[in-house]
């Protein structure tokens, strides 16, 4: 027996040890360190999701009903990438006079969540009073899907489940990805930012990572979420490699030079978010706002522009 063996403990508390120093070799400190940062935990969400952005004309859009009411286009559709048989129900509110901007909307009650007391949400309002459009997405197990049995995750062995099989949470980020190719696809559309509340901040804040400079704003409520507090195989939160890779911290900073409002922020990381809009050259440009965080939804800085 060597005499540096290591027992199974001590060897992941190891081999741990070895992957934070890596991690920490990669903070961004510049152009050049931020690229370094961007290829290697970028390329590892992408893995983790197992998913892209998908190409516009990757995507299908079937549309189920459409109004007029109150002002307002009303379509209901069913989203999917081609050849994949998904349906992901969505609606798109279009006010008389769009400007070009298409919010992509999300939430744990998916497009329900447009309204509160039988009339639109507040947030909603705003940003069709502005000319804003809203494209809001039942994604997996949410809005029309609530209350559906979850996959199940082998009892054994997890790895049985997701080595084969995405987790529930890439699942959810691989919807918002369709449904912002799906924005992109549409004539007219000149800017798409990405809205994430309530615990479906932190999809959001993952799929920015993967949508490069197609998305131009994001704002996102990640709950206090830290991946270091998911425990069980079945927590939604789980994503495996997530942790390694610096968790929700690491991927926000992904979305540089992207501006991007994170609130109900807690716990670390955050110096590692700033320094990455630093080194991307957009700490306060002009005295905008690039990166904000706040502790409540912020639909003012959604619609300020930069």
């Amino acid at each position: 027996r060597p005499a540096d063996a290591l027992g199974a403990e001590a060897l992941r508390r190891n081999l741990t040890e070895m992957s934070d120093r890596q991690m920490g070799a990669l903070f961004p400190r510049d152009a050049r360190s931020l690229e370094k940062f961007r290829r290697v935990v970028g390329t590892a969400l992408r893995v983790m999701i197992d998913d892209r952005l998908p190409g516009p004309d990757d995507v299908d859009a079937r549309v189920v009903s459409q109004a007029e009411q109150d002002h307002l286009h009303w379509e209901k559709m069913l989203l999917g990438r081609k050849g994949k048989g998904e349906q992901i129900p969505a609606v798109l509110l279009t006010p008389e006079n769009p400007n070009g901007t298409v919010v992509v909307w999300v939430h744990p009650d998916g497009k329900r969540s447009l309204w509160h007391q039988g009339r639109l949400a507040e947030g909603a309002q705003v940003l069709l009073r502005k000319g804003v459009s809203i494209l809001a997405v039942d994604v997996l197990l949410t809005g029309e899907f609530q209350g559906a049995p979850r996959p199940a995750v082998d009892p054994q062995y997890a790895g049985f489940t997701f080595g084969y099989n995405r987790p529930l949470l890439a699942n959810r980020v691989h919807d918002i990805l369709t449904a912002v190719a799906y924005a992109r696809s549409r004539a007219g559309t000149k800017q798409i930012d990405l809205v994430g509340l309530d615990k479906a901040g932190p999809w959001v804040v993952l799929a920015r990572g993967l949508c490069g400079s197609e998305v131009a704003r994001t704002m996102a409520d990640v709950d206090r979420v830290r991946f270091d507090n998911v425990h069980r195989t079945d927590d939604e939160m789980l994503l495996p490699g997530a942790l390694k890779y610096g968790g929700l911290p690491a991927f926000a900073a992904l979305a540089a030079p992207g501006d991007l409002y994170l609130y109900h922020f807690s716990g670390s990381g955050q110096e590692l978010i700033e320094s990455a809009y630093q080194a991307a050259g957009r700490s306060n440009p002009n005295g905008s706002e690039p990166l904000a965080v706040g502790e409540k939804v912020n639909w003012s800085w959604l619609l300020k522009k930069g």
